[in-house]
């Protein structure tokens, strides 16, 4: 559930879910697990650093956000609530909740007022107005509505009891189990090696008394 690329706090992003939207959901480690989970944008920085690798923003678009950041920090903290309220709001609805679609469709109407199409090289491109700190927010939420508006069902979420990873099943069988083989795949095999070894070594300690 992790990459070599850490936050601002030491958190760990990964990008395997196969759709930006919902790497920006597996923003959060350990969602199923109350005593575990966490959140890795713990700072508005770590919102910076995600998109900047995501390629939501440039580099020079997060330095110039950065520095707004640093200039009006309440503002900063501000955009990163609305951020992780999206966030929120994207995973309940992949999952198939209806309760929070006002959220998202409220973000991405204020997302279509952050940018207009201009014309460059003889081809309209869609380009924002500005960059500022919600400029991270509106374009994720530009990128919500394709994800949901297409088949939804693709959609898996990992198969371990803590993950709560959600992905893109894109396998020719639509059985994508684990949001990694790598990472819950293999930690869920060893698991269940220990426990099948324990179940053995009781039984023939039962067997010998």
């Amino acid at each position: 559930m992790s990459t070599d690329v850490t936050t601002e706090v030491g958190g760990r992003f990964g990008f395997i879910a196969g759709d930006r939207a919902l790497d920006f959901v597996n923003t959060v480690d350990w969602r199923l697990d109350e005593e575990k989970r966490t959140d890795l944008f713990q700072s508005y920085g770590d919102l910076v650093i995600w998109a900047e690798l995501a390629g939501v923003v440039g580099a020079a678009e997060a330095e110039e956000i950065r520095q707004e950041a640093v200039t009006d920090p309440r503002a900063a903290d501000a955009a990163l609530g609305e951020a992780v309220a999206l966030r929120e709001a994207v995973y309940e609805t992949v999952l198939g909740a209806r309760s929070r679609i006002s959220a998202i469709n409220d973000a991405y109407k204020a997302a279509q007022r952050c940018g207009e199409l201009r014309l460059e090289k003889n081809r309209w491109v869609w380009r924002d107005v500005c960059v500022d700190l919600n400029t991270i927010r509106c374009r994720l939420a530009r990128q919500v509505v394709p994800l949901l508006t297409s088949d939804t069902g693709r959609i898996g979420q990992c198969g371990d009891a803590a993950c709560g990873w959600v992905f893109l099943d894109t396998s020719p069988r639509h059985n994508r189990h684990w949001c990694s083989q790598a990472m819950c795949g293999e930690r869920n095999r060893a698991r269940r090696h220990y426990q099948k070894a324990r179940r053995e070594t009781g039984s023939a300690s039962h067997q010998v008394s």
